[in-house]
This record gives structure tokens, C-alpha cells and sequence, in this order.
């Protein structure tokens, strides 16, 4: 047979092949997806305790005391539209620059609205996101890092490095404190908008770049660490084998995001800022040092961090002043730091061109710690373990990178496996088991205080937390004995406060409330006035100094009362009750010329002070006997309250001896209206009725007056 096509010279084309989507040829449930789900129960095993916790630290600031919070729905616009601490301090601005983290406490709010302020509800959540964030983690390091599915899941390094991210015991803090989900949620959506960006390139949908732009915002919105994301994406795109392009395509769309953000937070915050920033021994771990000092201290304060990575043992959530304390270049550990860091900087950089998976660790590591490594800003602490929280998946991928690819090449064939196994074991379990102990330490204040204390002695704050938390459990007790044992441990605790900074005046003011639920008034009197000398304005201080001049008064502690209320005037010059009380004692040991100059000058100061000018009416018929003055006064007073039942009385008894009776029954028949037991009140209705010519009046009201006396006794 002829073949037509070759002799006519007819070639056949070859259709052009479509071509075919990308398919996952994993099966259903490869290796991929058992590490995944391994993941996933452990993560949950090792943190399901902390269901059991309670609320601790600055759980009251974000939830239990925080009025907006606690309004539910109805609160989120104004969480949206202002700052964080509103709800708690009752105004903003407490802190230098504010602070803006709506996306977590909308969720607490959530929870309010739905469960009420239940801890285990708050805890099932941190522990949800917090296991979801290192799935993410291991999804998006196997995009960067593909494992080889045929090799052992120990030589896997994704797997390896969300497995000691998910396992290590730092992450407790940000775990097991409710108040901490803005760090989890900030790496939860940050790594989102990574996989999302990652996902673009992939599929080429713009509804990918809106999610991950959408992912950002959320994540700005948790916590504002989430900016060095701007940073790590493009370097995760550069290890993906972007171009240039690609990179700017994908970065620059969450530039925009973070304008949008930044504006959104100035409006609700305010662009100026608000409140100067504290700078004390307590709110500043570099206070009096010179900046070659500071730089040496924060080198120190990043060696801590390093041993806290590799070995977290003992923790504790206390590093304030003075727990490192400031040093200088000629401590070795300095220069030990800085050559160490130094190193993995250059080397992190030298292998940056080769996509060393090692340097991609470093660097995340280094991006997203530079803002809590007290380089840039003043983070208030030297160290702090939620502070770690993103920078730990950059230290986890190196640190896995040398178990899983440097520490097999320096092993024979044969024993590899079985050693990589076991330092693994070794790792993972001690990681797991601290992390499951570290976090029954959180079940509350008293707890975690009396805790960290063995860590943190030489911290002046938990020295002082603790002796506060002591003090708050004794008020629990009903055993006299162990109220008094904790009683006494915290005063000892207050002094250890004080011995390491003199100028705690929490510390003090703490030993005056103790001294004075003991009747102490005269020893609590110095410890309030050295809180106020230190703290002039603290409400707590100055309102005791009020009481305990009072309870001198009531115990005829004349000397001791007016030295407390001399006190209260001079730190609280308009303070109305170191005026009145200090007359009240002139007035009843018939010094009444300083008793009304104490109250002019009360006057001078407000004017509208009700019960001043019914003390100046007092003083001035009872031992001036200027009727007509006084008067005037309880008119005034009258005028200012009109329900103050002290006036009616004087106001009455004024008119009674003018023999205006309409007028003397118009006042105490007011006065009886509002206390009606009041037997005093009724005998003077029953002395007008009388002088009015009114028996059966008078007798009914002084059956009344004698009914209520019989109550009283």
C-alpha cells in the first residue's frame, strides 16, 4: 500500500501538548501529613494542662479588669478605636507611644460574650492558635525546605524544627498566660501571609495576595513585632528562587498594608505621644549606664537568650534590674558574645547566596529579634521569654539543621540513625517535660510568684510581687497561725525589694497597709509617707494616711492624727480631709480660732465644699455664738446638698431657737425622711410638736424616738 502522505511530500504535525496542572502526588496520607498530625498531638499533649490554670500577671489588665473587655461585643469598636490600656487604667496613654493590639483582645471579648470570664475558655483558645502556628510553621518550612519523603523523619528538617518549636519550654509564657495570644496570633498570621504570598506564585490568583495582604493586617494588629515579616517574606521568596520582581510583587502590597495600619493606629492612639517615658532603676535595665555600658549589658542580656534556647532550665518571667545587671567590655562573657553573634552573622551572610538552609534560621532569627533584642528600643527588661517567641523558629530551623545534616555527616553510616535518634529523644522529651511542669507554674499570681522568686532573687520586682502576693493570700486565710507565717514572709520579701532599690514604692506603701491591718498607725504613717515621698501622687498612699489619721483620732492618738493629716496636706494639698478632720480636732479641744482658719482655707480651695460651710456654721454658734453667721453657713451648705441630714439638724435647731417652729419642723422632718431610725431626728420632731402645743404629735414621736433607741442597743 502506497503512503499518500510521503509522496506527496505531506508531513503530520503533532498536536502541541496542553499542559497539565499540578497535581500533589503524595498519597492521601503520606508521610507529609502523619508528621503533620504527630505534630499536631503532641503540641496539644504537652499543652493540655494548661486548661486547668487560672488567670495570672496581666490577665487582669486585658480581661478581668478591663471594662471594655468585659462589655463583650458591644465593646469591640472601641477596641478598635483606642488604646489597649483605656479599659484598665480608664484612660490612654499610659504608656510611652500606646499601645494597639485589637486583634486579641477582640477575642477576649468574644470569649466574655459568649462564656463569660472563664480561664479555661482563654486557655482552650491559646492553645488552639498556639498548636495551629506550628502546623503553619512545619507546612510553610517543608514549601522552602521539600524533605525527602524516603529518607527517616528524624533527617527531615521541617518536621525537626516545628517539632522543637512546638516542644520548647520559652513558649510557655506566651502559652500559658491568656494575656499573651497577641504574640501567638502575630506569628499565626504572619506566617499565614507568608503562605498566602507563597501561594500566589503558585497558582497566580490575586485573591491569594488579598488574603495574604488581609493576613498582615491581622497579624500588625495582634502585635507590632509582626513588621519584620516585611523583612523575612522576601527572603523566603529569595530561597524559593524568585527573581527580583517577584520579590517586589509580593512585598510590596504589604507596605501598603502597613501604611493602612500605621494610620489606623494614630488615629486611635493619637500621633503624639501621650506620656514621657519613666526612666527609673525599675522601667530602665541600662538606667545610669553609658552607652558603651549599654551595649555591653544588651551583649550580655542575648548570651542569656542563647543558653534560655538551648537549655531552658530554670525559667522564670522575671528579668527585670537587677537580675543582669549593667556591665562593661572588660567582662569576657561580653566579648565571648559579641564574637559569637558576630560569627553566625557572618556566617549566615556567607551562605545566604547558596540558600544554606542554617543561614535562612539565622537570619529569621536575627530579623525578628532585633526588635525585642533592646538594640533599637528600650523594651523596659533585659530579657523575657514570650520576647523570643517568633525569633525561636529561626533558632529551632539552625539548631535542627545541625541534628539533622551537620551531625549525620560527622557520624559513621551505620551508628547515624541511632545517634540522631537519640539526641533528638533527648532534646524533645526534656523540652516536653519542662514545658508540661513550666506550665503548672501559671495556675496563678501566688503560685508562679512563689515560684520564681528561687529564679529571680535578685529582682526587686519579684521580690516585691511576691511579698504582695503573699499578702493578698493571707487576707484569705482563716488560720491565724499561717496568716501570720504569711504575713511575715511577705514583709521579709517587701525588704528584700527594698534592699536591692530603696525607691520601690509599691514596696512601701505595701509595708503601711500591713502595719496598719495590724493597728500599727504610727509605724504605718512613716512607711505611707515614704511611698509618697517617692510617689507624691499615688491614690492608695494618700487615701490610707486619711484612715489611719482617723483611726488615731478614734483611739484619742491627737499628735498621731495630726501628723498624718499635716502629711495629706502637704502631698494632697486639696485634699478635703486633711482640712476637716485637723478642724474637727481644734474644734473638739476648743481651738476653734485654728479650726476656722483650717476650714477658710479649705474654701479658698473649693468653694462648693458642702460640709466646710456646715463646720464654719458649727464653730460659729457653738463657740463664736454668731447666730446670724451661722446661718449663712448652713444655708450655704444647704444650698450645696440639700440632703445632708447634719445640716437639716443644725438648720432646724437654728430655727427652734428663733421660735420659727414651721421652719425648725420643716428641717428635722426632713432629716427624719432621710434616716428615719435616726432617735435623735425624732426627739427633736417631738421637742417642735411640744413647743408647738401638738401632745398627740409630740407623743407619737417620742414613742418613735424610744422605739428607735431600743434598736439601737
Amino acid at each position: 500500500m502506497v503512503d499518500l502522505k510521503k509522496r506527496s511530500g505531506i508531513q503530520q504535525r503533532q498536536a502541541t501538548p496542553r499542559p497539565k496542572p499540578v497535581v500533589d502526588k503524595r498519597p492521601r496520607f503520606s508521610v507529609f501529613y502523619k508528621q503533620g498530625l504527630f505534630l499536631f498531638i503532641v503540641t496539644l499533649l504537652v499543652n493540655f494542662n494548661t486548661l486547668t490554670l487560672g488567670y495570672a500577671l496581666d490577665d487582669t489588665l486585658m480581661i478581668t479588669q478591663n471594662k471594655i473587655t468585659q462589655k463583650g461585643i458591644s465593646g469591640i469598636p472601641e477596641i478598635w478605636s483606642h488604646d489597649l490600656f483605656l479599659g484598665y487604667f480608664g484612660k490612654s496613654g499610659v504608656e510611652a507611644g500606646g499601645r494597639f493590639r485589637p486583634m486579641s483582645q477582640t477575642i477576649f471579648a468574644l470569649q466574655v460574650q459568649f462564656f463569660g470570664s472563664k480561664p479555661a475558655v482563654g486557655h482552650f483558645f491559646n492553645v488552639l492558635f498556639y498548636t495551629i502556628t506550628c502546623l503553619m510553621l512545619f507546612f510553610l518550612l517543608s514549601k522552602i525546605f521539600p524533605p525527602d519523603e524516603k529518607k527517616s523523619f528524624i533527617y527531615s528538617l521541617p518536621f525537626v524544627s516545628a517539632l522543637l518549636y512546638a516542644l520548647h519550654p520559652l513558649h510557655v509564657e506566651a502559652v500559658a498566660n491568656i494575656k499573651s495570644l497577641d504574640e501567638v496570633l502575630a506569628m499565626f498570621f504572619s506566617l499565614a501571609t507568608t503562605l498566602w504570598i507563597i501561594k500566589y506564585y503558585d497558582r497566580k490568583r490575586i485573591l491569594n495576595l488579598v488574603l495574604g495582604g488581609l493576613a498582615f493586617f491581622l497579624a500588625l494588629t495582634s502585635k507590632e513585632n509582626a513588621l519584620t515579616f516585611l523583612a523575612v517574606i522576601p527572603l523566603s521568596l529569595f530561597y524559593l528562587k524568585k527573581d527580583t520582581k517577584q520579590i517586589l510583587i509580593g512585598t510590596i502590597p504589604l507596605l501598603v498594608v502597613a501604611v493602612i495600619y500605621y494610620l489606623i493606629r494614630s488615629a486611635a492612639l493619637g500621633p503624639v505621644q501621650q506620656i514621657a517615658p519613666v526612666d527609673n532603676f525599675l522601667t530602665n535595665p541600662f538606667f545610669g549606664a553609658s552607652f558603651m555600658e549599654k551595649m555591653a549589658t544588651i551583649l550580655m542580656s542575648w548570651l542569656k537568650y542563647m543558653q534560655l534556647m538551648v537549655f531552658p532550665y530554670p525559667l522564670t518571667t522575671d528579668y527585670y534590674p537587677a537580675m543582669i545587671p549593667v556591665t562593661n567590655w572588660m567582662n569576657l562573657w561580653v566579648s565571648l558574645s559579641f564574637l559569637f553573634y558576630s560569627g553566625l552573622g557572618i556566617f549566615a551572610l556567607w551562605k545566604l547566596p547558596k540558600r544554606n538552609q542554617a543561614a535562612f534560621g539565622i537570619l529569621f532569627f536575627f530579623i525578628t529579634f532585633s526588635v525585642v533584642s533592646n538594640l533599637f528600643v528600650n523594651l523596659g527588661t533585659p530579657v523575657n521569654d514570650r520576647f523570643v517567641f517568633m525569633p525561636l523558629a529561626g533558632f529551632c530551623l539552625a539548631f535542627a539543621y545541625l541534628l539533622t545534616v551537620v551531625l549525620p555527616s560527622k557520624i559513621k553510616p551505620a551508628s547515624q540513625k541511632n545517634v540522631v535518634m537519640i539526641v533528638l529523644v533527648v532534646f524533645g522529651l526534656g523540652f516536653a517535660m519542662q514545658t508540661f511542669s513550666r506550665n503548672l507554674d501559671w495556675k496563678d499570681d501566688f503560685t508562679l510568684f512563689k515560684h520564681d522568686i528561687t529564679v529571680s532573687e535578685n529582682s526587686a520586682r519579684c521580690n516585691v510581687m511576691t511579698g504582695k502576693t503573699y499578702y493578698e493570700e493571707a487576707g484569705n486565710l482563716k488560720d491565724s497561725l499561717q496568716k501570720k507565717e504569711f504575713l511575715d514572709k511577705a514583709v521579709v520579701y517587701l525588704n528584700q525589694g527594698l534592699k536591692i532599690y530603696q525607691g520601690y514604692y509599691l514596696a512601701w506603701g505595701l509595708l503601711g497597709v500591713i502595719e496598719m491591718d495590724k493597728q500599727n498607725y504610727r509605724t504605718s504613717l512613716d512607711y505611707f509617707v515614704k511611698c509618697l515621698e517617692i510617689e507624691p501622687t499615688q491614690s492608695v498612699a494618700l487615701a490610707n494616711l486619711s484612715f489611719i489619721g482617723r483611726k488615731m483620732l478614734e483611739k484619742n492618738d491627737r499628735e498621731g492624727c495630726v501628723q498624718s493629716f499635716r502629711q495629706l496636706r502637704h502631698f494632697a494639698p486639696k485634699n478635703p480631709d486633711s482640712y476637716l478632720v485637723m478642724a474637727e480636732v481644734f474644734y473638739k479641744h476648743n481651738k476653734a480660732d485654728s479650726a476656722i482658719i483650717l476650714v477658710d482655707q479649705l474654701l479658698k480651695i473649693d468653694a462648693k465644699n458642702a460640709v466646710a460651710w456646715r463646720m464654719k456654721g458649727e464653730i460659729n454658734a457653738n463657740f463664736f455664738h454668731d447666730e446670724l453667721t451661722a446661718e449663712a453657713c448652713f444655708l450655704k451648705s444647704f444650698e450645696i446638698d440639700p440632703n445632708d441630714v447634719a445640716v437639716l439638724d443644725n438648720l432646724g435647731v437654728n430655727a427652734f431657737h428663733k421660735k420659727d417652729f414651721s421652719k425648725s419642723l420643716l428641717y428635722f422632718n426632713k432629716a427624719v425622711s432621710l434616716d428615719p431610725a435616726n432617735p435623735h431626728f425624732l426627739q427633736n420632731v417631738a421637742s417642735t410638736y411640744s413647743a408647738m402645743g401638738n401632745a398627740e404629735k409630740m407623743n407619737e414621736y417620742l414613742q418613735r424616738a424610744q422605739q428607735a433607741q431600743a434598736m439601737k442597743k
